[in-house]
């Protein structure tokens, strides 16, 4: 009786798992498909600031740098870029 449930529970887990797991690889093939049927727009534009973030890197810890690109189209401000180092 105790290997029963044992099984039927680590199945349930497992199933959750296995299926969160395979929801985010649907949305993540979802999105770029999404994104390469997107039409492109070409559009001149002026780099109005440039800002960077330093995170992590004390002691035996990595540091990663995300920097921001914000971009003015004809008035209209837009942070489009984030890039990560």
């Amino acid at each position: 009786m105790e290997v029963q449930s044992f099984n039927t529970i680590f199945f349930i887990v497992f199933g959750l798992i296995a299926f969160v797991m395979i929801m985010g690889i649907v949305k993540t093939i979802g999105a770029g498909l999404s994104n390469q049927a997107a039409e492109r727009v070409q559009r001149s534009c002026k780099v109005v600031d440039k800002r960077s973030r330093v995170r992590g890197g004390s002691g035996d810890f990595s540091a990663s740098t995300y920097y921001y690109i914000t971009f003015e189209f004809g008035g209209e401000l837009v942070l489009a870029k984030q890039i990560h180092n």
